[in-house]
């Protein structure tokens, strides 16, 4: 499954909308309500508001919204003794935006806080992951900084799970390290890869460049998305990606930390076996038990910049693109028509 990010500081693609032109030029911040959704038993839970977000989901990635009552199941695993004993103390969390004058859901950030056990936190520094399955904005909202604050309440979500926990307080805030996953343009078709562009008004290499603009690093490893319970096969057309740099549209040499294997196998365990896995054990799947070979080859992996790359094969991708390509042409990778060894060649892993 792609996740992406509709970036709030790019111009609205011309897709259809709820809202009209007149309404979004009457937008008016103090009109945004921003809510959490912890727990279906909360007085607070609005059922409405969350069938909204899956919704608003489906129709900005033009694809099936994940089932709401999988969420339900997802959801009700916050505070479960049996599934934190298995997979760690974890909190699955939905943060959203609502427009009060409109009477409608626009923006919402889906994710997962897992706390590093005290072994894997003193080794690697770090008291959690974050793993930003989805944030997106409606279109009339974007450029408003509706996402940068979905951020800001994703991370003081988090930490308040964190502080909850029965365990010795962080000095200051916790260590939190953010994972993510965007579509690697040279994986697509050039089918999905011009739909991509139609859709989101920005190429899948422009997209990619927008993440890596925030501070997004990539992991030196051939990733896979392991296979759901609602999907059979792995989606190959990934990467992992960690935010560990500063915020920059600027090319620079950096100094970052390497990342310990450990947390990045714990972080991908956690999150595999309750969210893609719904409660099951991912090391029954073949793909989970590859990727975490490939992981395994050294101690750590130092994520990377590719916008240099990306910045180089752009042209030769919007070449190929520009081609009377036969159908069978239209269904294989780019990297494949591209004559390259694989997606990864020509990268300084």
């Amino acid at each position: 499954m792609s996740v992406d990010l509709l970036h709030p500081d790019i111009s609205p693609a011309p897709m259809a909308n709820a809202i009209s032109a007149f309404h979004a030029s009457e937008i008016r911040r103090e009109h945004l309500r921003y809510d959490r959704i912890i727990s279906l038993s909360d007085s607070e839970f609005n059922n409405t508001d969350f069938a909204s977000v899956f919704d608003l989901r489906a129709k900005l990635f033009g694809e099936s919204a994940r089932p709401s009552d999988r969420c339900r199941k997802i959801l009700g695993f916050n505070g479960d003794p049996e599934v934190q004993a298995l997979w760690g103390q974890a909190q699955y969390a939905i943060i959203y935006v609502r427009d009060k004058q409109f009477q409608t859901v626009v923006g919402a950030s889906m994710f997962s806080t897992m706390a590093c056990p005290p072994e894997l936190k003193e080794k690697s520094g770090y008291d959690a992951t974050i793993a930003a399955d989805y944030l997106f904005v409606d279109t009339p909202y974007q450029g408003q900084g509706v996402a940068d604050r979905l951020m800001t309440e994703r991370q003081a979500c988090a930490e308040k799970f964190l502080a909850s926990l029965d365990q010795s307080t962080p000095i200051g805030r916790p260590r939190t390290l953010i994972f993510n996953e965007f579509d690697d343009p040279l994986r697509l078709t050039p089918a999905e890869y011009k739909e991509g562009t139609e859709h989101c008004g920005i190429s899948p290499v422009q997209r990619a460049i927008v993440w890596y603009n925030k501070g997004y690093r990539t992991f030196p490893f051939a990733y896979l998305e392991p296979a759901s319970d609602d999907r059979e096969q792995p989606d190959r057309q990934t990467t992992l990606n960690v935010l560990v740099a500063a915020p920059s549209h600027s090319i620079k040499p950096e100094f970052l930390d390497p990342i310990s294997t450990d947390l990045i196998a714990r972080h991908l365990t956690s999150h595999t076996a309750i969210c893609r896995k719904v409660g099951r054990d991912p090391h029954s799947d073949p793909s989970f038990n590859q990727l975490q070979e490939r992981i395994s080859v050294c101690d750590s992996h130092m994520p990377i910049d590719r916008r240099p790359f990306l910045q180089k094969i752009a042209l030769s991708i919007e070449e190929l693109l520009a081609r009377d390509l036969s159908p069978t042409e239209t269904a294989t990778p780019i990297w494949q028509l591209l004559g390259r060894q694989n997606p990864e060649e020509g990268l300084e892993f």
